[in-house]
This record gives C-alpha cells, structure tokens and sequence, in this order.
C-alpha cells in the first residue's frame, strides 16, 4: 500500500474501481451533483467513447455509488460512511494522481482478493 494513500482509501479503491475512468466518472457526477448525466455527457467530459462511459456508469450504480440507470445517473451520498471514503478518493485523486493509478493498475493479492468476493456478491 502507498504510504500516501491512507488505509481506508486504499481498500476502497481496490474493492469498488477496475480503472481510473471509474473513478473519474465517479468525482465527475459528485462535482456536479445537480446535473443528471447521460452517457454521452460522461463520454464528452472525460474524453472516451459513448459505450466505455455507459460501461463505467453501469459499473458505478451496481456498486451502489451512484443512482439512476437506463438514461441518466446522479451522484447523491446517501451515507455519511460512504461520503467519507469519497471525499477521501477525491482528496487523493486529486494530490496523489500516480498512486492512485498504481492501485488501480496493479494487480495483487489483495485485490484478486477483494474482487473474489464482489463477484461471489455480485453472482448472488
């Protein structure tokens, strides 16, 4: 684990993020929380095809950190928990880009762990 990335962050990248456009969809839609974004305005925004972002979306919402589907979605923290690890994603986006990169890039153990039980989550 990066020492610049607290624990609580790190555990949450590596349980809820399979890439940085996941989490750059995700700060997007929380910066502007009074929008509610189609696929094709994530896609502008961040630069990728309309289908990558519709993925990333689709991804988001069925790790409860967004709300919505089908045509738009929104960014509405509903618990204080939850908002804490967000704020401190944001945080570290935003002052330490490369290690949160590199979290998201390298694969481990605790990673392969992580995903082991969302997808056995995901499946039930």
């Amino acid at each position: 684990m990066p020492e610049t990335i607290p624990p609580a962050i790190y555990n949450f990248i590596v349980s809820h993020f399979d890439s940085v456009g996941m989490i750059e969809a995700l700060l997007l839609l929380r910066r502007e929380t009074d929008q509610a974004w189609s696929a094709a305005a994530v896609a502008g925004r961040l630069y990728i095809p309309e289908a990558d972002a519709s993925e990333l979306l689709r991804r988001l919402r069925e790790r409860d950190l967004i709300q919505g589907g089908g045509e738009t979605y929104r960014y509405e923290a509903l618990v204080p928990e939850r908002e804490n690890l967000v704020s401190g994603l944001a945080e570290a986006h935003k002052n330490t880009l490369v290690a949160v990169t590199a979290i998201v890039h390298t694969p481990s153990r605790i990673r392969e762990f992580a995903n082991a039980f969302r997808l056995k989550r995901d499946r039930g």
